[in-house]
């Protein structure tokens, strides 16, 4: 069988995500080839991610060194471990592989292997400086980061364990947002930024470069922006959410679980047993 052109898997492979920024399509571009080296080989997704973990840890422990070399290296290979980020998605989606695994590894790599590097340019500066600042300013920058990832998952969470526990949606509104409330989110969504490994890899590149240059702290610097904005941010989220976010979120899951469990009993025409719970459906029409 021959393979597709890389031109050609981008239909496939990279389906669904015309959504992502427009900024992450230059670096598809670039995934789309290594996803279609792999293909011609046996390697499954959770192995490409499993490979990606450790190269996003190897990536970070280069960048602890006084080396420009091993530093130089180590943003190359954290580019490297960020395309394979996306190379295990387009690897499943050609292959039709879904996982519950692989999206546990997924969630692993984000929360425990990408704040590696906010730690190792801690630990950067403070060889070079002796400041604890610098460690308070990166684990700063990975708690206040993984929070807010965490954050926009709460609302999923809220909605199963209400459903496990009272089989019943949690009452939601149909409040509609301020202007105010929506131009803040507006100004302050860039914020979200400093968590981003796309962000942060360039921007710490460009920081260890002006260290090298004129000997000005400006990884420290950096990590100190980011704990900040990130603050700041994880601040107002946590008002957004507790505003109106987190049950038109819980809305809109609900809908879709309802439509899809429409869905799944129309095309089995399979009545439940007796002894069963009420279908999904009927559970989140009440």
């Amino acid at each position: 069988m021959t393979l597709e052109r890389p031109s050609e898997l981008r239909v496939i492979c990279q389906a669904g995500k015309d959504a992502d920024p427009r900024w992450y399509f230059v670096h598809r571009r670039v995934s789309i080839y290594l996803t279609w080296l792999l293909l011609h080989t046996r390697i499954m997704p959770n192995q490409v991610t499993l490979v990606m973990m450790l190269t996003g840890v190897l990536g970070a422990v280069l960048l602890v060194p006084r080396s420009a070399a091993a530093n130089v290296a180590g943003f190359a290979v954290l580019y490297l471990a960020f395309l394979l980020d996306k190379v295990d998605g387009e690897i499943a989606r050609y292959r039709r592989v879904t996982s519950a695994k692989g999206l546990l590894l997924d969630r692993l790599y984000h929360l425990a292997a990408e704040p590696l590097i906010f730690l190792a340019a801690a630990w950067h500066d403070w060889s070079r400086s002796g400041r604890l600042s610098a460690w308070m300013a990166g684990w700063g920058v990975v708690v206040l980061g993984n929070i807010v990832d965490e954050h926009q998952h709460l609302s999923a969470y809220i909605l199963f364990k209400h459903l496990k526990g009272t089989h019943q949606v949690p009452v939601t509104g149909d409040r509609t947002p301020s202007p105010r409330l929506m131009l803040a989110l507006k100004l302050l969504r860039p914020l979200k930024g400093f968590r981003m490994f796309i962000v942060a890899v360039p921007a710490l590149a460009a920081a260890y470069a002006i260290e090298a240059w004129s000997g000005w702290p400006a990884s420290r610097a950096y990590l100190f922006t980011s704990a900040a904005g990130l603050g700041a941010f994880l601040a107002f989220q946590a008002y957004y959410y507790f505003q109106f976010k987190l049950e038109a979120e819980i809305g809109e899951q609900a809908a879709f679980l309802a439509d899809d469990a429409g869905g799944s009993e129309h095309a089995t025409g399979a009545a439940d047993p007796p002894h069963r719970d009420p279908p999904l459906r009927a559970v989140i029409h009440r």
